[in-house]
């Protein structure tokens, strides 16, 4: 494999790990909203999961993605763990882009809002609190 094709794999990685990093911050917020966040920090936190959840995509579905993958596309010695690395951010590339950016993030939102009042609901056997959130979720589907 030439130098230039070692050099474009590590910026590709390097572009990846910025990804991971908001990945990573991500699983944190989630996990807080589960364990120990006030209720009332909810709807900011839902939202701030909403932002960087939107960073994230931007990230995945950038013109710069479509440029390495366009650019791997033409190399064929690429070792195998390389080679499947690519390949996932492929699928996830072509699966995420199909998905309207706002329409992404409100998704995410909801989502965050409708865990945490289902966790509510269930705690006090109160379907009726969790029910509003279910039926926006079904309409997105």
């Amino acid at each position: 494999m030439d130098k230039i094709v070692q050099e474009k794999i590590q910026e590709f990685k390097e572009y990846l790990t910025k990804l991971e990093y908001l990945n990573s911050a991500l699983g944190v917020l989630y996990w807080d909203m589960r364990v120990g966040i006030p209720k009332k920090g909810i709807p900011y936190r839902s939202e701030v999961v909403g932002y960087l959840s939107t960073e994230a995509y931007k990230l995945e579905t950038s013109d710069k993605v479509k440029e390495f993958l366009e650019y791997f596309s033409g190399v064929k010695d690429l070792d195998r763990i390389t080679s499947s690395m690519i390949e996932n951010v492929r699928k996830n590339y072509e699966k995420t882009k199909k998905i309207p950016e706002n329409r992404y993030r409100e998704y995410v939102v909801l989502t965050s809002e409708a865990e945490a009042k289902w966790e509510e609901a269930k705690n006090n056997s109160d379907f009726s609190l969790f029910k509003p959130y279910l039926e926006k979720l079904v309409e997105f589907q």
